[in-house]
């Protein structure tokens, strides 16, 4: 199966891989399933159009398939056609073999390279422009893999891929005349490059030879973070960052996670299961289960760790003691009292970083109450902030909206982009109700208006349909 998911706990879209030799009792055409986060069927599209080459969503959450002709259709997720854009004439006629998506500064970007292995860039999936980067030397040789590297802020993002053959790895950055030859430092032998994967900050790169060797260092590739031997010398299916801290490698049914200070933790799946990276974390979908992968937070770390004796810890404590009505309650204040504004931030940091919502109203209950020990008015800022939104997060989680976003991937996306995604899946009320809640000036009037347009769309298909039904 092609398994591809939207960023920021978006819809997954879910396709028949057929390269893959199966018995199945269905029509000849593929069809691509969409389903939301807890494995509920959003839609379906029958694929009538040309040989799907790679599936990808978009910002607003659309679904985008490259074609081999070098077309690129978009739906949305309830299945409905959008539009097309093409890549351009040469693309058409030497027709794409390879596609990635990739985030950047200016939206998702797309890469591809066709079959005479010419490259070619589009930035921004949303107002596309195709620009072709140099040439590899020697053109015609076999491409053993690639990627696409993006760094840089959105004024000036450095655009380019990686691509190897054999042991060459070269770069070939958009605005260059020539691709550049890279001479990352590996210290055990190989004969070929099979895996490269940058993280999405475009500050590190991961290489995986083919005798079983993880590199992991800079983008530059000036320097090195460590030489990991994974053990196994096949090309894993998925290899993704976790975040910008790990890296994560998928063989078979066995997930390894390999970290910047060589260690490595493995985990076994009962049956097929598929990495969804993320910002911040990765997203594992399994056939019974989706899952959530990420470094632990070092504030939670300090607070829950064993033993602690952390600021937080204590405050934690002193607010259990509190709630008991126990006279330990001033003694571990005492104790926090000089680091009392740290304290109550870790608390209010962890509780953001926390999923289930228990433990959420203990950690603020935590802070409140040495939030009450202190005259520090950005502490209450952020407290009132915080706690607005875990409310708006823990109710878009709620499996009837399921949309698994962290604290941190909310405020990268910023309130009106959650609003949208909201409207996009069509739940006008519970939009309307967060806008509202947070405050947002225009908010409760545009959620209306999209409404009001939606209702008069779905009116006019009802009439629509009833007028085919009456002449036929």
């Amino acid at each position: 199966m092609i398994v591809t998911g939207a960023p920021y706990g978006g819809p997954i879209a879910v396709i028949r891989d057929r390269k893959q030799f199966v018995r199945v009792v269905t029509q000849s055409k593929p069809v691509i399933t969409i389903y939301n986060c807890v494995g509920n069927i959003i839609s379906k599209i029958l694929w009538n159009s040309g040989v799907l080459v790679q599936l990808g969503w978009s910002d607003s959450e659309q679904l985008l398939c490259v074609q081999e002709s070098g077309d690129v259709l978009i739906y949305d997720m309830f299945g409905a056609y959008q539009k097309t854009f093409s890549l351009g004439q040469e693309v058409r006629d030497t027709k794409v073999c390879k596609a990635q998506f990739f985030p950047n500064p200016n939206g998702i970007g797309l890469g591809v390279i066709t079959t005479t292995n010419r490259m070619f860039l589009v930035n921004n999936v949303s107002e596309p422009k195709i620009r072709n980067v140099p040439d590899l030397p020697r053109a015609n040789e076999l491409i053993t893999s690639w990627s696409v590297l993006c760094s840089g802020s959105r004024a000036a993002a450095n655009i380019g891929f990686l691509v190897s053959r054999d042991k060459e790895l070269y770069k070939c950055q958009l605005g260059e005349s020539r691709a550049v030859l890279m001479r990352p430092e590996i210290r055990n032998p190989y004969t070929q490059i099979l895996s490269i994967v940058p993280s999405q900050n475009g500050r590190h790169v991961a290489l995986f030879t083919d005798s079983g060797f993880l590199w992991i260092g800079s983008s530059d590739f000036r320097s090195k973070y460590c030489e990991i031997d994974t053990g196994y010398v096949k090309q894993p299916k998925e290899f993704v960052w976790c975040g910008s801290q790990a890296i994560i490698a998928h063989w078979e049914d066995v997930m390894c996670i390999y970290g910047f200070n060589g260690n490595t933790s493995n985990f076994q799946y009962d049956g097929p299961f598929h990495i969804i990276p993320e910002m911040d974390c990765v997203r594992v979908v399994s056939e019974m289960t989706h899952e959530i992968i990420q470094k632990v937070p070092v504030v939670m770390e300090k607070i829950f760790r064993i033993n602690s004796t952390a600021p937080g810890a204590y405050l934690v404590e002193a607010s259990k003691q509190f709630q008991k009505r126990s006279h330990q309650a001033d003694e571990y204040i005492r104790l926090v009292k000089p680091d009392l504004t740290s304290a109550v931030q870790d608390c209010i940091d962890a509780a953001s970083y926390e999923f289930d919502p228990e433990v959420q109203k203990m950690l603020i209950r935590a802070a409140q109450f040495g939030k009450g020990f202190t005259m520090d008015a950005n502490i209450t800022d952020t407290y009132v902030k915080t706690c607005r939104w875990l409310r708006v997060l823990n109710s878009v989680r709620d499996p009837k909206v399921a949309i698994p976003l962290t604290f941190l991937q909310v405020q990268n996306l910023g309130e009106r982009v959650l609003i949208d995604r909201l409207i996009w899946r069509r739940l006008h009320c519970l939009a309307k109700h967060v806008a509202a809640y947070l405050q947002m000036k225009d908010g409760p009037t545009r959620v209306l208006s999209h409404w009001a347009c939606y209702k008069v769309i779905i009116i006019n298909s009802l009439f629509q349909d009833i007028s085919h039904i009456v002449y036929n």
